[in-house]
C-alpha cells in the first residue's frame, strides 16, 4: 500500500539494541536434540516433514566435512562450494545422524539439518462464473487487455494498468527470469523464441532453449505464460512479453528434488544470468541451505518473487516466502466492483504485494508434452491454455513488472526494485500496510514512473532470527 511506516533514526536504533540484548541476531540451534558439546554446530529442526538418509552440511572447514561422511558411513550428493555446503546420503535416520555429527567435537561445521519436504503451491478451483463476470467485459475501458485471441480473460494485465507501461516502451526486453518450477514446455506457440537454456539439478542436465522441460506437470508453464506469452495475436500475452524464461526444473517426475539440488538450481540460474527468480512453492522448515541460496542470487541484485500460500493462515514460518529480502506476494481478485485479497491467499507481516491471483488464464503443456495434463481453450495454432487460480498465479504477474522495472532500471539493486514495487501499490484491503495485501495491489505503471530510490537510509531490511521455535524480525 502506498503508506510507508516512517521509523526515526533513535526507534530504530533503540529497538535494534532491544533486539540484540535479547540474543536475537543469532539464529540458534532449532532442532529437538540437545546439543550440549559446546559445539557451536546449528542444528535444523526435525519438527516437520523431512527425507531421511540425507543430511545438510554447511562448513568453514572443508576437512571436517569427511570426518561427517566417514562416521555416517555415507557419500556426498551435492557439493556446493559457492555455500559451502555439502549434502551426505547415508542409511539411517536424521536423529541418529545428529547424535553422531555432536559426538565428532567438531569445528568448523556451521550447521546440519535435514532435507524438508517442500511442494508446488497447488492451484485452487476456478469458478466458470465468476470467469464469465470478471472477463466478459473490460474493469475500465480506458485500459485494454491487448489484442490476442483471449485477451478477454486477461483481467490481470488490466489490474496493473501494463499496457500503457507498453506503450512507454518497456515490456521486459533483455531480462532474463528462472522459472524455478515444474519446467516449462518450450514448444507452445505461445512460447516458441521465449525459452532460453535452462537447467534440471536432479539430473545436471542442460536444458536446450525452446525445448520441453515440463517434467513435473503444467504448473511451470502456466506460470510462464504469465509472465512473458508472445505478442503475436495468439492465445494470450505476458506481463513482459519480450523477457526471457530460463526453466530450473525443481519439481521432477518424482516430485520435489531437495533443498540441496534447489540451491544447486538457484546458483546455476544467477550464474547463467538470471536477473529474477520466480518462486511458485514453498513449505515448513527453516533451511540453511536454501536462505544461503537465495542470498546468493540477492547479493548478486537478482530479484526474488515468491508465493505466499494458499493455506489462509497469518503464518511466519513458511519458505522460501519467510526469507528477508525476497518480494512476498499475495493473491487478489476483482468481486462487487473493487479489488481485495481472496481467501485462499495466507497472511503474513511480511507479505510485500498482492496481484492477481483468481481465474488467471495462461499456457499449458501440449498434448504431445511432458507434463500435459488438458487444456481448456486453443489458440488458432493448436496452443492450450487453461485457468488456475492461487498464490501461485499472482506472483508470476508481479516477476513480470520487475522485468519492466530491470529493464528501464538494468543496474538497480534488488532493495531499489522491491521499494519501487511496494511504493507503486495501490492501497486495498485495510488502510495503510496490512497483513493481506501487503503495500497494496501492485501497479507497473505507477512503479514504473517513480525514480530510481537512492537514499539507503529510506530503505527498511527484514531481518528474521530464529530463537528455539519462534520467529523474531527486526527493522534496519
Amino acid at each position: 500500500m502506498n503508506k510507508l511506516f516512517k521509523y526515526s533514526f533513535f526507534g530504530i536504533l533503540v529497538l535494534f539494541l532491544i533486539l540484540s540484548s535479547c540474543g536475537l541476531n543469532n539464529i540458534t540451534q532449532n532442532s529437538n536434540i540437545s546439543n550440549n558439546t559446546g559445539s557451536d554446530i546449528k542444528l535444523g529442526s526435525l519438527d516437520f516433514e523431512y527425507e531421511e538418509g540425507k543430511v545438510f552440511v554447511g562448513y568453514e572447514n572443508r576437512e571436517e566435512v569427511n570426518k561427517i561422511v566417514e562416521a555416517l558411513n555415507g557419500k556426498i550428493a551435492v557439493d556446493l562450494p559457492q555455500i559451502k555446503m555439502v549434502s551426505i546420503k547415508f542409511n539411517g535416520t536424521v536423529e541418529e545422524a545428529y547424535e553422531k555429527i555432536l559426538k565428532l567435537g567438531l569445528k568448523g561445521i556451521r550447521y546440519v539439518e535435514p532435507s524438508y519436504k517442500r511442494y508446488i503451491i497447488d492451484p485452487k478451483p476456478v469458478d466458470n462464473n465468476m470467469i464469465n463476470k470478471n472477463n466478459e467485459t473490460s474493469l475500465n475501458s480506458t485500459n485494454p487487455r491487448d489484442d490476442e485471441e483471449f485477451s478477454k480473460y486477461l483481467w490481470g494485465l488490466e489490474a496493473l494498468n501494463v499496457k500503457d507501461v507498453w506503450n512507454m516502451g518497456y515490456t521486459g526486453d533483455g531480462v532474463i527470469v528462472a522459472v524455478v518450477d515444474s519446467g516449462v514446455d518450450g514448444t507452445h506457440p505461445d512460447l516458441k523464441g521465449q525459452v532460453i537454456e535452462g537447467y534440471r539439478p536432479k539430473t545436471g542436465e542442460i536444458l536446450p532453449a525452446g525445448t520441453d522441460s515440463s517434467f513435473g506437470g503444467a504448473h511451470g508453464t502456466h506460470v510462464a505464460g504469465t509472465i512473458a506469452a508472445s505478442d503475436n495475436s495468439l492465445g494470450i500475452i505476458g506481463v513482459a512479453p519480450d523477457a526471457k524464461i530460463m526453466p530450473i526444473v525443481i519439481f521432477d517426475v518424482e516430485g520435489y528434488v531437495g533443498d540441496d539440488a534447489v540451491a544447486d538450481g538457484i546458483i546455476w540460474a544467477v550464474d547463467h544470468g538470471a536477473d529474477i527468480l520466480q518462486n511458485s512453492w514453498g513449505g515448513w522448515g527453516y533451511s540453511y541451505t536454501l536462505k544461503e541460496a537465495f542470498d546468493y542470487a540477492l547479493d548478486r541484485d537478482v530479484v526474488v518473487t515468491v508465493s505466499a500460500g494458499n493455506d489462509h493462515t497469518d503464518q511466519h514460518v513458511h519458505y522460501p516466502s519467510g526469507y528477508p529480502g525476497i518480494i512476498q506476494v499475495a493473491a487478489v481478485e476483482f468481486n462487487g466492483g473493487k479489488y481485495r485479497t481472496t481467501w485462499f491467499s495466507n497472511r503474513s507481516d511480511a507479505i510485500t504485494v498482492g496481484a492477481p491471483g483468481v481465474d488467471i488464464l495462461s499456457t499449458v503443456p501440449q498434448a504431445t508434452a511432458l507434463g500435459y495434463e488438458g487444456g481448456e481453450l486453443a489458440d488458432s495454432f493448436g496452443g492450450l491454455y487453461a485457468f488456475y487460480q492461487g498464490t501461485s498465479m499472482a506472483c508470476p504477474h508481479v516477476s513480470g513488472v520487475v522485468a519492466l522495472l530491470k529493464e528501464k532500471y538494468p543496474d538497480a539493486k534488488v532493495w531499489q526494485i522491491r521499494k519501487l514495487i511496494e511504493q507503486g501499490a495501490v492501497d486495498i484491503d485495510k488502510d495503510g500496510y496490512d497483513h493481506d495485501s501487503g503495500f497494496g495491489l501492485v501497479n507497473a505503471k505507477n512503479s514504473i514512473n517513480l525514480s530510481l530510490p537512492t537514499e539507503v537510509e529510506q530503505h527498511l531490511m527484514l531481518k528474521h532470527s530464529i530463537v528455539g521455535k519462534i520467529l523474531y524480525r527486526e527493522y534496519l
